[in-house]
């Protein structure tokens, strides 16, 4: 069912009745449900359709899962919402693993892309002394 920039999927499951739905905005999947219930399968796909937003769908349909990214992408947050998530599981990442030898350090910047480029890219170097022993980067990052 398609209605404009939302699209509502249902597909029947082989081997036992249940109906594997798939809820999508502007191209993006942003929810998803099974059920076994075809009445809650129009309830849900006539919600969606009409326009509700994520947390309405799943609580009048609690079938109906959803992920905080698919709420920030539903806010047209999802890029500032992937950097935070990926900024906080680095700091996570970086302090549970110290480095405490000696002469050793870890460099981790935020760094912009070429201008033909919209993402930006993330450099995460270790360095010994004067030499880089390990760098890792997307294009763009020096």
């Amino acid at each position: 069912m398609q209605d404009g920039e939302r699209t509502a999927t249902a597909l029947m499951g082989g081997g036992e009745r249940v109906f594997l739905m798939r809820f999508w905005a502007r191209g993006v999947c942003l929810a998803r449900g099974d059920t076994d219930d075809l009445h809650a399968v129009a309830g849900a796909m006539r919600a969606w359709q009409s326009g509700s937003r994520l947390r309405e769908l799943g609580h009048e349909w609690p079938f109906v899962a959803f992920s905080p990214l698919a709420e920030a992408h539903e806010r047209g947050e999802a890029a500032e919402y992937t950097w935070s998530q990926y900024h906080r599981n680095t700091r996570t990442l970086l302090a549970a693993w110290p480095w405490s030898w000696p002469g050793w350090r870890i460099d981790h910047r935020r760094c912009t892309p070429l201008p033909a480029r919209r993402q930006s890219g993330e450099l995460l170097r270790v360095r010994r002394s004067q030499s880089w022993v390990s760098a890792r980067s997307r294009v763009g990052c020096s």
